[in-house]
């Protein structure tokens, strides 16, 4: 069962990774979208990625989660022992997700210009915190 629950860990990394990617195709949409746009064919399948990725993003939040918890559940035996590093990780993920629904539904749009500052600090908060916890 504890591979089942490292699994699950690797996952949640995985979930992490693809929401991170949603940042990195903005900034190449915003920085070389003309270029790529006059220069390749690559535009409109940077367009669907973008769509995609903007569809999902949120229950990508969500399903890591689900994931979180069953992966604590599951590596500690039913929460009798939580790592330290893994509850900051997981806080951190949490408190992102949080984020994330706040300004996605309940802040009015325009969101302040904090919020987005925020809700890019935070990731970067929980990739150290995975980074200190998978050691």
């Amino acid at each position: 069962m504890e591979e089942f629950g490292e699994l699950l860990g690797n996952l949640i990394i995985f979930l992490f990774i693809l929401e991170a990617f949603r940042f990195l195709l903005k900034r190449v949409f915003v920085y070389y979208g003309k270029w790529i746009k006059t220069n390749t064919k690559f535009h409109p399948l940077l367009l669907k990625s973008m769509k995609m990725n903007q569809l999902f993003h949120p229950w990508l939040g969500y399903l890591i989660l689900v994931t979180i918890i069953v992966h604590a559940y599951i590596q500690t035996s039913g929460f009798a022992f939580l790592s330290n590093t893994g509850l900051i990780a997981a806080a951190f993920m949490g408190a992102e997700v949080l984020v994330g629904f706040v300004g996605t539904y309940l802040m009015k749009k325009p969101r302040p210009s904090y919020w987005i500052w925020i809700h890019r600090l935070i990731p970067v908060l929980t990739l150290i915190a995975i980074l200190i916890h998978k050691d």
